[in-house]
């Protein structure tokens, strides 16, 4: 089946997620979570120019996604008895969250028809950025870099996955913010000036680089940490460090 997609038409990754799910004429509850995380994966690495906080909304995804998916590998817990209750599937919740966007985004739509025959014409206010200090924002190509640096990890990380899977099919373990965390700081005891591909060249799943990578953007946004682009590689580095040079 030949599939693709228009980058650009959509305001946010469930507006992706959905068309990827209708342009696969999927069921919502019934989801065929390897071909929907791929298929966003793709996604991902066809986007450019995305601010700071589009990139990270869409990585947030990513890593959900990703984790439904290793849950879903996980053996099935058998009940001792038929009383007890099954396991609840993993996708439900995914499920249920498509639903409520759908229900909201309809009834803004109605309000918004409503509203364009009460007054004729809505004019949407300019925004107003002015409480946002230049200094406080990420350029547009820092994020650019980051997401060539996330993009060949990935890349790599899908050959080594490959290579693992054809050996035997382990079933990833969710890996945690706080983890993500932990292993950031780890590697700023362990480099001055620690390197991304450093960091997750260990990384047993592409939910822990996503993780990984999605915790990076958060001490970037809060000026915890600064980045520089290195090649394909992203360096960091202490945000006293760099006003102390």
């Amino acid at each position: 089946m030949s599939f693709c997609i228009e980058y650009g038409s959509f305001s946010g990754p469930m507006e992706v997620l959905i068309e990827l799910i209708r342009n696969r004429e999927m069921n919502i509850y019934d989801i065929q979570i390897h071909i929907l995380v791929d298929d966003f994966m793709a996604y991902i690495d066809g986007m450019d120019g995305l601010d700071m906080e589009s990139v990270a909304d869409f990585l947030a995804m990513a890593s959900y996604l990703l984790a439904i998916k290793s849950r879903m590998l996980l053996p099935k817990r058998v009940a001792p008895n038929e009383a007890e209750e099954e396991e609840e599937d993993p996708r439900k919740e995914l499920a249920e969250r498509i639903v409520e966007y759908q229900k909201v985004k309809a009834q803004a739509e109605v309000l918004g028809r409503m509203a364009e025959a009460e007054s004729g014409a809505i004019y949407r206010k300019q925004a107003d950025f002015s409480r946002f200090d230049s200094k406080n924002l990420l350029k547009d190509e820092s994020s650019d870099k980051l997401m060539v640096a996330y993009r060949e990890v990935m890349r790599r990380f899908r050959v080594h996955e490959r290579a693992q899977n054809a050996l035997e099919k382990i079933p990833a373990a969710e890996y945690s913010f706080r983890q993500a965390r932990h292993k950031i700081a780890e590697a700023f005891r362990k480099w001055q000036e620690p390197r991304f591909f450093d960091m997750v060249e260990d990384a047993q799943s592409r939910i822990e680089v996503v993780t990984i990578f999605l915790t990076m953007l958060e001490l970037i946004k809060n000026q915890k940490i600064v980045c520089t682009q290195a090649g394909r590689d992203i360096i960091l580095m202490r945000k006293e460090t760099e006003h102390a040079s």
